[in-house]
């Protein structure tokens, strides 16, 4: 079966093998190699960093259709980041190898599935400069209003957008 782009139902992202986790796995940890991102099917994941003080932060929780690790597959390298099952989960591990063949192959899917990668990875960069911003603004004491400046920058920088291309092949 194919759509109207000339793709067939199977995919690399259909027909990836799938994880269930349960609440509480470590999906990776900060610091550890990393050369895949995942896609949440189902469930969520709290990704979280170590402070200097050895404290761990909450940065973001991934839902349902959403993708994290994309660093990984952009450019191998230590994870930025600790990913833990916050609800009985069902994951897709895309590997940097098996996309990058798919690219090779000339794959117009895997090439939407890479842009909108990038695309994700620079709003997330852009909500991390805001948020920085909203901090830095209350630690200099410039008043509520200047916080909600940069939290109102923040909030309209949404990372969903970015893969609503993608749903059609997206695992169900």
């Amino acid at each position: 079966m194919s759509d109207d782009s000339g793709l067939t139902e199977h995919n690399f992202l259909i027909d990836a093998p799938r994880e269930r986790l349960d609440v509480g796995s470590l999906l990776f940890e900060e610091g550890e190699h990393g050369e895949e991102l995942f896609v949440v099917v189902k469930g969520r994941v709290l990704l979280s960093r170590r402070t200097q003080a050895g404290e761990s932060v909450g940065v973001a929780t991934i839902q349902a259709g959403g993708v994290l690790g994309e660093i990984a597959l952009l450019q191998p390298g230590p994870r930025s980041a600790n990913a833990v099952i916050t609800e009985d989960a069902e994951i897709v591990r895309v590997h940097r190898r098996a996309l990058l063949e798919r690219l090779i192959g000339r794959d117009p899917l895997a090439r939407a599935f890479l842009r909108a990668c990038a695309q994700l990875l620079v709003l997330r960069l852009r909500r991390a400069r805001d948020l920085a911003g909203a901090l830095g603004a209350y630690e200099r004491g410039e008043g509520d209003a200047a916080v909600n400046v940069w939290l109102d920058r923040y909030d309209a920088v949404g990372d969903s957008l970015v893969l609503d291309p993608l749903k059609p092949w997206l695992p169900r």
